[in-house]
């Protein structure tokens, strides 16, 4: 006869937290107790890492590495390897779209109403989306350039759009490299 208070195995363990302006979901399954001090070990770092990523890519933060950027514009800054590494996946995306993908769109996010963020609830009413937008008419070259350990903005940028897909992929290495095989990661959404 089981004990039912003996914990069966492959268990799911599942933390929830708020990051990137969304609810985060993060889930392992688990098939013995070593593995139960492990994952919560790992859940613990994935919350700081989810930090370290909006610290870097929050465009509501003032303090963030790509709000200091987008107030330096025209010249080289000074990035991250995150930084770095998302602008050089930005020129990728934007050439294989043919522009569809743009990270100059802050201006227009900002004239529609997307001035907040949306943990407050609160969204100002914009412009109507019939309005031009306002993004560079040159190629995205022209305004994002890398060189060795800088950036260049020729104007402000926003990399939401895919920020948190690149976000994801760190935590799928993350728990890749800490031998974990099944998982499940909900990065969320607005």
């Amino acid at each position: 006869m089981k004990n039912k208070n003996e914990i069966q195995f492959p268990l799911g363990m599942k933390i929830d937290f708020e990051a990137l302006g969304t609810n985060v979901g993060v889930e392992i399954v688990v098939s013995d107790k070593d593995q139960i001090v492990l994952a919560e070990k790992n859940f613990k770092d994935i919350i700081s890492l989810y930090a370290e990523f909006e610290n870097i890519f929050s465009r509501f933060d003032s303090k963030s590495e790509l709000s200091e950027l987008n107030s330096r514009i025209g010249k080289f800054n000074l990035a991250s390897l995150h930084m770095r590494k998302i602008a050089s996946l930005s020129l990728i995306y934007n050439e294989k779209t043919e522009g569809r993908y743009d990270p100059r769109i802050l201006n227009d996010l900002e004239k529609f109403g997307y001035a907040e963020d949306f943990k407050t609830g609160v969204r100002k009413k914009g412009e109507s989306l019939d309005s031009t937008l306002e993004s560079c008419c040159k190629g995205l070259k022209h305004d994002l350039k890398i060189k060795e350990d800088s950036v260049f903005f020729g104007c402000r940028m926003d990399f939401s759009g895919i920020a948190k897909g690149y976000i994801t992929d760190q935590i799928v290495e993350f728990l890749d490299n800490h031998g974990w095989k099944n998982f499940l990661i909900d990065s969320g959404g607005d």
